[in-house]
């Protein structure tokens, strides 16, 4: 649980207290809170400002089992693989739902099949779990020969495929075409949002060095301009931030119509 009275770097420090501030600022501004950002109440957070949050806390402090519901859905690329990276060092047991398919084929050791109340179990990542359908998918019919009446004789084992498996497996590649058309545009929208985002980011944080050099903040001349310059950056950084909020939900919302 998030605790609303207190701040974004508060709310991670508290899990880790024995850690320096400094790695903590690192990890919530792997999750996109950076600068200012940290000292946010997290009683203002919109919900995916929230879910990253509790990322972090997950991240700074693990416990023996984690169990993860789409959790690189209010991330860039930048903090995913962050997480990637992270949850691979991880030593316990992680259950999770994702449609990221980077995300699993780096980090599933099983696949979970849910059809019809049913699991059905296959080891490896997503990549492997393909061929698993393919494997599993065939079965042996022994073929003793015309005129056969049994007996020990010689036989032919034919490998043929089942209809159902070859059905289902067509579906699944219609559903994940549909999604992909569905939610490309919107993908495509996200990224170069994170792209635009990352270099203001950059440029903030340059300036913000420029401007904490004693000698160039006392000089007017030069500081005023930059000290704008940050202002506007800073602007411009608070509303393509709200504009990537705002495309992750229509991306949930979207996923949700296709029932993805």
């Amino acid at each position: 649980m998030l605790d609303p009275h207190k701040t974004v770097i508060e709310e991670v420090y508290q899990c880790v207290p024995h850690e320096t501030i400094g790695f903590v600022r690192s990890v919530c501004g792997a999750f996109l809170f950076s600068g200012h950002d940290v000292d946010k109440v997290v009683g203002i957070l919109s919900g995916g400002e929230k879910a990253r949050v509790a990322l972090a806390k997950l991240l700074v402090k693990p416990g023996n089992l984690m169990v993860m519901d789409e959790p690189t859905n209010h991330l860039d690329i930048s903090s995913s693989e962050k997480l990637i990276d992270a949850l691979q060092d991880y030593s316990g047991t992680l259950l999770f739902v994702s449609h990221n398919q980077s995300f699993i084929n780096r980090l599933a050791t099983k696949i979970w099949d849910i059809v019809a109340g049913e699991i059905e179990e296959y080891p490896g990542n997503l990549n492997e779990y393909d061929d698993h359908l393919a494997i599993m998918g065939r079965e042996i019919e022994v073929d003793e020969g015309p005129g056969s009446t049994g007996g020990n004789r010689p036989f032919q084992c034919n490998h043929i495929k089942k209809p159902n498996r070859k059905q289902q497996k067509r579906q699944r590649a219609e559903e994940r075409q549909r999604l992909h058309n569905a939610l490309k545009p919107i993908l495509d929208e996200l990224e170069q949002l994170e792209v635009r985002i990352g270099e203001l980011e950059s440029r903030q944080k340059d300036l913000g060095r420029e401007l904490a050099n004693p000698a160039v903040f006392k000089n007017a001349e030069k500081s005023v301009p930059l000290i704008n310059e940050y202002n506007e950056v800073k602007e411009k950084l608070g509303d393509l931030l709200l504009r990537w909020e705002k495309h992750h939900t229509q991306l949930e919302y979207t996923k949700k119509e296709l029932d993805a």
